[in-house]
């Protein structure tokens, strides 16, 4: 008989089954650990199998199957493979869960490589099965850090102790690779503080799992696949009809006289407003703001500082759906200096400089499309 550990409930030995010719498992519990009976009766290929089960006037004592294994956390392992532990995983606790047990100690050491290459979960020290009626748990059992705040006696715990261990143990094995998108929303959703706010059961997990798999492989091949269509179709288009060639080419257009073709001229016209001519090169610095502002308009003031053009910057918004393009709002005057630093005056500073963009934002004459 080989002492493997010494445990805070007890102590593992390595032991061999001479009537059986087998190595096994040899555990000392204290108390009457009921959960092992329980497991006895169930078999499942991800778990260790359950020779005997006995009782003394304070221990446990039970005979399991040797796991000849490693743990996962020890194993040097692709994104790939970890994965792929992440579903037996899975696999094993909605078993477990479907049978009211909660394991209350997922952890790296506690999740055995097999020599078959499959995953083993062990010690079920902490095991309980799930009461409806009860408040909290009466053994406060589990490992710091992996173990969720209600396992320490905040209420009673359920299948959402495991899956906010089961976020811990695969957030630690991927490492770098859990901040990629398709992991990081899923372990952050298993980890919450709340338990309300986790995944419910195990399943929810691997349909998340394979749904981003889905838009990965088919969603977004797809996507590119019509998008190129489409740019091939309008290419085509404007190669072969004048009509949309037109119609692009004012899309595409960054002359500043299309701001203009849907204004209300006769309110300019009744209004006070005077825009007094600028005699510099108003396109060459209207042309190094869009570079500088690529997703914004703007409207020549006719105001100058510093000898250099004041424009109205506006925010827009593009309709897809109707190819039109909107004023959204007023975000303030650019100019560009000297040295050609573009600056950026926020409208409360920009009132002395040009009244007559801010005016003309005010009238509304710019509710109808752009083009």
């Amino acid at each position: 008989m080989e002492r493997l550990e010494e445990l805070k409930t007890g102590k593992v030995y390595l032991v061999y089954d001479s009537e059986k010719h087998r190595m096994a498992v040899e555990k000392h519990l204290q108390g009457r650990c009921a959960i092992y009976e329980r497991l006895k009766a169930l078999s499942h290929p991800y778990l260790p199998k359950l020779y005997e089960v006995k009782y003394t006037e304070d221990e446990t004592i039970v005979f399991e199957e040797y796991i000849n294994g490693s743990s996962i956390g020890t194993v040097s392992a692709t994104e790939k493979q970890i994965k792929k532990w992440l579903f037996e995983l899975c696999d094993v606790l909605k078993f477990l869960h479907k049978n009211n047990i909660i394991h209350r100690d997922i952890k790296p050491s506690n999740i055995l490589l097999g020599s078959d290459g499959h995953i083993r979960l062990i010690d079920f020290d902490a095991a309980r099965e799930e009461k409806a009626e009860a408040e909290s748990d009466t053994r406060l059992l589990g490992t710091r850090g992996y173990a969720p705040p209600e396992q320490y006696g905040f209420a009673q715990t359920d299948e959402r102790a495991d899956i906010y261990a089961l976020g811990i143990t695969f957030r630690k094995l991927l490492g770098e690779k859990a901040k990629k998108p398709r992991w990081k929303r899923i372990l952050k959703k298993c980890t919450e503080i709340e338990p309300k706010k986790r995944y419910r059961h195990v399943l929810q997990i691997e349909w998340a799992i394979r749904l981003g798999q889905l838009r990965r492989r088919v969603l977004y091949p797809a996507v590119i696949v019509c998008f190129s269509a489409f740019s091939a179709f309008m290419l085509w288009g404007y190669t072969t009809d004048t009509d949309m060639k037109e119609a692009m080419n004012i899309v595409l257009s960054s002359r500043r006289d299309l701001i203009f073709d849907t204004a209300d001229m006769d309110a300019i016209k009744n209004s006070d407003v005077r825009l007094p001519v600028f005699n510099g090169n108003a396109v060459e610095v209207y042309t190094d703001l869009k570079e500088k502002y690529p997703l914004d308009s703007f409207i020549s003031t006719g105001y100058s500082r510093d000898g250099s053009p004041l424009f109205g910057a506006f925010s827009t918004e593009y309709t897809v759906a109707t190819g039109e393009l909107h004023y959204r709002s007023f975000e303030g005057l650019c100019y560009i200096d000297e040295s050609g630093t573009v600056e950026l005056i926020t409208p409360d500073k920009c009132q002395p400089y040009a009244p007559a963009v801010l005016y003309l934002y005010e009238l509304d004459i710019f509710d109808t499309p752009i083009f």
